[in-house]
């Protein structure tokens, strides 16, 4: 099945790619990406911070958006040297036109650092815990993230 028989246009698409995963597979999954860019799907970095990928190689990869691993987010708002890291990170992925995404969110005090920081998106059990499938559907159909 492809998009063509969905009538979905790529940009509807995202893919994301682990760091670990992108660090394991580079050369491979570097080639693959900019041929799926070239189609026009957008592409994610998934759990940013628990491998070792470093940010200028991420630089050189066509991707819409990082997403930061919950290991960088906790305590994020006790910790300077962490909220400087992001921060920069943050800049220099506005910078590359690349969106930012913090997983993990869970206190307050996490949301308002990260919030001061402008970062791009924030997920997390503070907006919600993991529901099923059902509880999913009857969320949607009530809409309560509109107001």
């Amino acid at each position: 099945m492809g998009l063509k028989q969905y009538y979905l246009p790529p940009s509807f698409i995202e893919l994301e790619i682990t760091e670990t995963a992108l660090a394991e597979n580079g050369q491979y999954l570097e080639e693959l990406l900019w041929q799926l860019k070239l189609l026009g799907v957008k592409l994610a970095i998934d759990d940013f911070g628990a491998g070792f990928t470093s940010f200028s190689y991420l630089s050189k990869l066509p991707i819409d958006v990082l997403k930061l691993d919950r290991s960088l987010i906790v305590d994020v708002h006790k910790d300077r040297q962490r909220q400087e890291f992001i921060g920069s990170l943050i800049v220099s992925c506005k910078k590359l036109g690349i969106k930012v995404v913090a997983e993990g969110v869970e206190e307050e005090a996490e949301l308002a650092c990260l919030s001061s920081m402008r970062c791009d998106t924030i997920q997390g059990f503070i907006y919600s815990p993991a529901v099923p499938r059902q509880e999913f559907e009857k969320l949607m159909i009530r809409q309560p993230f509109c107001k």
